[in-house]
């Protein structure tokens, strides 16, 4: 398995596109994470048809322990993105 880079995802849609250079390529692909995250930020749910949806949810305040100085902690509650794969997506990472 292999990471993919947000430069591999630009090259690869500047490839597949007539259209776009690489560095249009990276811009279309920088506010479109911009705008998932913009939307997530104000709240709002994104739902991308054959992807997925991105969603916030509350974490609970928590206690932990430091691992430097063995203290217990209290971590406290916090938004977190999620991200559940649509089905569609599961059967083609699955095949």
């Amino acid at each position: 398995m292999e990471r993919v880079s947000k430069t591999d995802l630009a090259r690869k849609l500047a490839k597949q596109s007539d259209d776009l250079s690489l560095k249009e390529s990276k811009e279309v692909i920088t506010s479109l994470f911009k705008l998932i995250a913009d939307e997530l930020s104000a709240g709002n749910v994104v739902n991308i048809p054959d992807f997925g949806t991105f969603s916030i949810t509350q974490r609970a305040e928590r206690q932990g322990i430091n691992p430097s100085t063995k203290a217990k902690i209290t971590i406290p509650a916090q938004l977190s993105p999620k991200f559940k794969a649509s089905k569609s997506l599961k059967l083609l990472v699955n095949n």
